[in-house]
């Protein structure tokens, strides 16, 4: 599909910081990137993900979406632990924490985002910091010792920006008075 897109006209750049975005006609976009390129275009695509309302000052707009500061971990299990939890069987359920009640292991990641929820929400990735939350660590060890039998220990642990509207949901829509700009949050 993607080569598809590329034959029909589509341009990819990755790994460029956008430093500047510019409507200057019905038909006409530009992009000035980090690398001090300008790319002119009818059509711009904007897969900005956390970075979306940053994007978009430079028209003079902000979306109602939420910066979440998700946590994410990698952890030790015993052997029996990791063929149990890997064919779904359901956790113990001692939690006090009502949403953490009787989760499956594909659950702990709605519950690492209500913690995280909790800890920090933007609207910008202006201050925005990949250093994890001690709380949310902390938390997260608790469950994992009172509901994984068989957590041996937690490896580490990293947190990631992640874009969401008020409802839970992403966008993918043209931009409110820009139709020539389409937006996948």
């Amino acid at each position: 599909m993607l080569k598809l897109a590329q034959q029909a006209g589509l341009h990819i750049v990755q790994g460029e910081h956008l430093t500047c975005l510019s409507v200057l006609a019905a038909d006409q976009v530009a992009v000035q990137t980090s690398e001090g390129r300008t790319i002119m275009t009818k059509r711009l695509g904007l897969t900005v993900g956390a970075w979306t309302n940053d994007v978009l000052a430079h028209l003079g707009m902000e979306l109602p979406l939420d910066i979440w500061k998700v946590h994410w971990a990698t952890t030790m299990l015993t052997q029996q632990s990791r063929i149990q939890y890997l064919s779904g069987t359901r956790l113990a359920s001692s939690s006090q924490i009502p949403e953490m009640k009787a989760c499956t292991m594909g659950s702990l990641q709605k519950v690492l985002s209500l913690l995280s929820r909790l800890v920090l929400t933007l609207r910008r990735m202006h201050n925005f910091s990949y250093k994890p939350d001690a709380m949310v660590a902390a938390s997260l060890d608790t469950f994992l010792r009172a509901e994984w039998n068989g957590f041996l220990q937690r490896r580490d642990l990293h947190c990631s920006p992640y874009t969401m509207t008020a409802d839970g949901m992403f966008i993918l829509d043209q931009l409110p008075g820009f139709p020539q700009i389409s937006l996948f949050t």
